[in-house]
């Protein structure tokens, strides 16, 4: 079975007007589509601009355990959430520059951290959810 990968950029500054009739109109020309995955933290956006009758067909996938988005993986438009845990990211940043900075540590050429799949039933014991 093979998959086409479709690209619509959206641009942040366009109206939801704009964003509703390229979206719409997207999805009208390319009725196949299954899936969406936004690449950004602003899913819940998306999903604002998405007509009903597309929104229900879709398994939306998105970025990051921001309110706005949670609520959207609560009420079932967005399926899956990736959560970059920002937090953590924080936290080693600090302490790769601290051991870099005091101690001398050489940090690793690629450093691997973890994320959280977050689904509806999973989100409540995500420790960064609001």
């Amino acid at each position: 079975m093979s998959h086409n990968i479709l690209t619509l950029e959206i641009e942040s500054q366009d109206s939801k007007a704009t964003r509703q009739t390229k979206i719409n109109s997207f999805l009208n020309e390319h009725s196949n589509i299954k899936g969406v995955f936004v690449p950004s933290s602003r899913i819940h956006m998306i999903v604002d601009c998405i007509s009903d009758q597309y929104l229900n067909a879709l398994e939306l996938i998105g970025f990051d355990n921001t309110p706005q988005n949670i609520e959207c993986l609560m009420h079932d438009s967005v399926s899956f959430l990736i959560s970059q845990k920002p937090y953590d990211q924080g936290y080693n940043a600090i302490k790769l520059m601290n051991d870099y900075l005091v101690r001398n540590v050489i940090p690793n050429h690629k450093i691997y951290l973890p994320i959280d799949i977050l689904i509806k039933e999973n989100v409540i014991y995500n420790e960064n959810c609001y």
